[in-house]
């Protein structure tokens, strides 16, 4: 656990590179639920925080065809949500669209170049950010932290076996959650594990 010096000294000696954190689960695991809390205590540790969604609706593979244009800007929609927590940018990308309102985004799936044009965008405005929160991509090779709700999310991920996986959070114990090879957080501890994610 970081102490309030170890995080004065952290926040002074900020990275020249953003941390980039891919959170991935099953769909309705509290991705965006356990992301909003990410941005809450990185914002409350005086971290800065951009946010990249990736719209499974639109090519994560989840749920198949998109059947209407993109509501990315509605009330309560997860862009606003994350900025309401502290998130200075947010982007959501998917299916050859982003929103930043790009209407043809051709590499809207492919999670290195458009982690590259949110790192390229924050530079562009003179701004510095400490952490990209992606949430989605999880075929990736971004580092993940992975969000299980129940059994079967346990069982979804070790038959998946995303790459690069570095913590899960969880709502509470599960016997089979013994074998998984990353350390565990429970909703409650989020808090910790901004700290962890700072110093991977």
């Amino acid at each position: 656990m970081l102490d309030g010096s170890e995080l004065d000294a952290s926040l002074s000696g900020r990275q020249q590179k953003p941390v980039i954190i891919s959170l991935v689960g099953r769909h309705n695991a509290g991705k965006t639920t356990v992301g909003e809390d990410l941005v809450a205590g990185w914002t409350q540790m005086g971290f800065s925080v951009a946010v990249l969604k990736h719209e499974g609706m639109h090519g994560d593979g989840f749920e198949g065809e998109r059947k209407g244009p993109p509501d990315w800007e509605k009330q309560g929609s997860d862009t606003t949500r994350y900025a309401a927590k502290g998130a200075r940018y947010t982007v959501v990308a998917g299916g050859g669209e982003s929103l930043w309102r790009v209407t043809q985004e051709p590499d809207g799936d492919n999670p290195d170049i458009m982690v590259k044009k949110v790192q390229d965008f924050i530079e562009i405005s003179g701004e510095f950010v400490d952490i990209i929160l992606v949430e989605g991509y999880k075929g990736s090779a971004l580092p993940k932290v992975v969000v299980l709700r129940d059994e079967a999310d346990v069982a979804w991920i070790q038959s998946f076996r995303p790459r690069n996986v570095i913590a899960a959070v969880c709502p509470t114990d599960f016997a089979c959650l013994a074998a998984i090879p990353w350390r565990v957080y429970h909703d409650s501890y989020i808090r910790q594990l901004c700290a962890d994610l700072m110093h991977q």
